[in-house]
C-alpha cells in the first residue's frame, strides 16, 4: 500500500490551510456579533416560523394558518432542523451565521477593490466600517437619518440582517458577489471555479428565498448594460445560462410557488388587496422611509467614486444600472398599481447595491487613512518598516472591531422574547386557553409565542392564491366584529371560537356573557367559553 501520496495530500492540505487568513477569519467571526440578534419570535417570524414549529402534536397544529400552503419548504426545512438540534437558540445561531456570511461577502469584495499596496489591512479596515454601520451604536447619534442608516439594508424596508427568516439568506448572494468579480477579471483558464462558487451560493440564496430570483434578473439585466456600455455582448449567453440554472434550482426546492397567484376573479383581487392593502409600504415609493434617499445618495457616490477612479469603471456602472432599474420599478409600479409587478420587488435588488456601495465607499476611505499614516511614520526608517508593515491600521481595526461587537452583544443579551415582555402573550400563555383564539389583528406574537391557534392575525398572511382569499374573508370579519361587537353574535364563524382576547373595559358581544374570564391583567382580559 502506498502512503507516500496519502502523506503528500495531507501535507499538502495543511500548507493550504495554514496559509489561510486565519487572523481575518477570526476577526469577521467576532464582528458578526455587532449586529444584535434579537429574541426570537418576533416580527416577521410569526409568518415565517409558523410551519417550522408545526406538526409536533401541539395545539398549534389546528391553527388554520399552519395548515396553509408552505411557500418556502426549503427554508422550513432547514430552520426546523437547527430548531429540532438546539430551540430557539439554533433559530438565533443561525441569524448570527447569516451576518458572519454577509461580512465575508464584504470582506472579500474589500480585497478585490483594495489597492495593492497594504491590500489585506485596507480590506480588514473597510470591513470594520461596514460592520460598525450594523452595530447599535449607530443608532445614539444625534443626527437624523444617519442613525438610521444600516449598511445591510435596501430601499422599501428591505433588510438582510437581525433575525432569522428567508429574507437573511440574501447573505449568500452578498457572499457570492466578490466570486463574480474576480472570475469576470480573472484569464480565460481561471474563471471555473469562482463561477462555480459564486453560482452555488447564488441559487441557495435563491432556493431559500425565491423572491431574489427577480434581484437576480434586475442585477444581471444591470451587468448586460455595464456590458453594452462597452459594446460588449459577449457574455450574454453567460448571463441567461445562469440565470436559467437559478431559476430552476429556485422552483425544484419550492414547488409551492406555483400555487401562488390566481386566475380567477377573487384570486386578483386578494393579490391587488395584499399588494396595496397589507404591504403598500413595501410597494408604493410614497410610503417608503426618508432613508432610502440616503440610500440612493450612497450608491449613487460609490458609483461616482469608481467611475473617478477609472479602475473599476464596470462595477460603477453596474451599480448605476442597478440603482435605475430599480427607482425604475418603483415609478412603474406607482403608474400602473399592476399587483403583478409589485409583488416581484424589483428594488430588492438594492439590498445588494446598499452594502456593495457601502464597502466601496470604506475601502475609499480606508485606503486614504493607509496613505496618511505612511505619510506621517515615513519620517524614520523604524517608521517606514511599520507603515509597510499594516500594523496601525490593524490595531485601529482590531478596537474598532472589539467596540462594535461588544454593542452588539450587549444588545442581544438584553433582548427579550415576546413570550414574556409581551403582556398580551404572557396573560394567554397564564390561561390555559383551548380552540382557537380571536385576539385584535394587530397582536401579532400571540400565535407562536403563546403556542396557541387563533383565528387570524395581519401580520400573517399566506401567499398561495386560495389562501389569501380565505385570509382576507377572516380579516374582514374580524374588522366588522372590532367595529361592531355584535357581529360575532350573528356571524357563523364566530361558533368555532374557544376564547377571546379583549382589551380590558372594551364592550363584548351579548352572546358571551356567560363566558368565564380566564385571565385578567391591567389591559387585558381572556374570555373562555364555557
Amino acid at each position: 500500500m502506498n502512503t507516500s501520496g496519502g502523506l503528500e495530500r495531507v501535507r499538502s492540505a495543511v500548507g493550504r490551510a495554514a496559509t489561510w487568513p486565519w487572523p481575518d477569519v477570526v476577526l469577521i467571526l467576532v464582528l458578526a456579533t455587532a449586529a444584535p440578534v434579537v429574541a426570537p419570535i418576533v416580527g416577521n417570524q410569526n409568518q415565517y416560523l409558523a410551519h417550522v414549529l408545526a406538526d409536533r402534536g401541539t395545539p398549534l397544529d389546528a391553527d388554520w394558518f399552519v395548515g396553509t400552503t408552505d411557500p418556502y419548504p426549503f427554508f422550513t426545512a432547514l430552520a426546523r432542523a437547527a430548531y429540532d438540534v438546539s430551540g430557539l437558540v439554533g433559530i438565533r445561531f443561525l441569524a448570527w451565521l447569516a451576518t458572519a456570511v454577509s461580512l465575508v461577502g464584504v470582506y472579500g469584495l474589500a480585497r478585490v477593490l483594495a489597492p495593492p499596496a497594504r491590500k489585506r489591512w485596507t480590506a480588514i479596515a473597510a470591513t470594520v466600517l461596514v460592520a460598525a454601520l450594523i452595530a447599535p451604536i449607530l443608532s445614539k447619534l444625534p443626527i437624523p437619518w444617519v442613525n438610521q442608516f444600516s449598511a445591510f439594508s435596501g430601499m422599501a424596508g428591505q433588510y438582510l440582517g437581525g433575525y432569522l427568516q428567508p429574507s437573511v439568506f440574501g447573505c449568500l448572494l452578498l457572499a457570492a458577489f466578490p466570486l463574480w468579480l474576480v472570475a469576470r477579471r480573472a484569464p480565460a483558464g481561471a474563471r471555473v471555479p469562482p463561477t462555480l462558487a459564486a453560482l452555488a451560493l447564488t441559487a441557495l440564496g435563491c432556493m431559500l428565498h425565491p423572491t431574489y430570483l427577480v434581484a437576480v434578473a434586475v442585477g444581471l439585466g444591470a451587468a448586460l448594460i455595464a456590458d453594452a456600455w462597452k459594446r460588449n455582448f459577449a457574455r450574454v449567453g453567460w448571463y441567461v445560462l445562469i440565470g436559467a440554472v437559478v431559476v430552476a434550482a429556485a422552483l425544484v426546492a419550492n414547488p409551492a410557488l406555483l400555487a401562488i397567484g390566481g386566475a380567477s376573479v377573487e384570486s386578483s383581487e386578494a393579490m391587488q388587496r395584499f399588494a396595496f392593502e397589507r404591504i403598500p409600504h413595501h410597494t408604493l415609493w410614497t410610503n417608503w422611509p426618508r432613508i432610502d434617499l440616503l440610500y440612493v445618495v450612497v450608491i449613487a457616490l460609490a458609483a461616482w467614486s469608481l467611475w473617478r477612479r477609472g479602475t473599476d469603471g464596470w462595477l460603477a456602472r453596474w451599480l448605476a444600472s442597478g440603482l435605475v432599474l430599480a427607482l425604475a420599478g418603483a415609478l412603474l409600479v406607482g403608474l400602473t398599481e399592476s399587483s403583478t409587478l409589485a409583488l416581484l420587488f424589483p428594488w430588492r435588488i438594492s439590498v445588494f447595491l446598499v452594502p456593495i456601495a457601502t464597502t466601496v465607499l470604506a475601502v475609499a476611505m480606508a485606503a486614504a487613512a493607509g496613505r496618511v499614516v505612511s505619510r506621517l511614520l515615513s519620517g524614520s526608517a523604524r517608521g517606514r518598516v511599520i507603515a509597510s508593515a499594516g500594523w496601525p491600521i490593524g490595531l485601529a481595526a482590531a478596537l474598532a472591531a472589539v467596540a462594535v461587537a461588544g454593542a452588539g452583544l450587549v444588545t442581544t443579551a438584553w433582548s427579550v422574547p415576546p413570550s414574556s415582555s409581551d403582556e398580551a402573550v404572557a396573560l394567554v400563555r397564564a390561561s390555559n386557553v383551548e380552540g382557537v383564539g380571536l385576539i385584535p389583528l394587530d397582536e401579532q406574537n400571540v400565535r407562536l409565542n403563546a403556542g396557541v391557534p387563533i383565528y387570524v392575525d395581519w401580520k400573517s398572511p399566506p401567499y398561495a392564491s386560495t389562501d389569501l382569499v380565505e385570509w382576507w374573508s377572516r380579516i374582514d370579519q374580524v374588522r366588522d366584529f372590532e367595529r361592531n361587537a355584535e357581529t360575532f353574535c350573528a356571524a357563523g364563524w364566530g361558533d368555532g371560537i374557544g376564547w377571546i382576547l379583549v382589551h380590558e373595559g372594551r364592550e363584548t358581544p351579548s352572546c358571551v356573557a356567560d363566558w368565564e374570564a380566564a385571565g385578567e391583567s391591567d389591559a387585558w382580559r381572556v374570555l373562555r367559553r364555557p
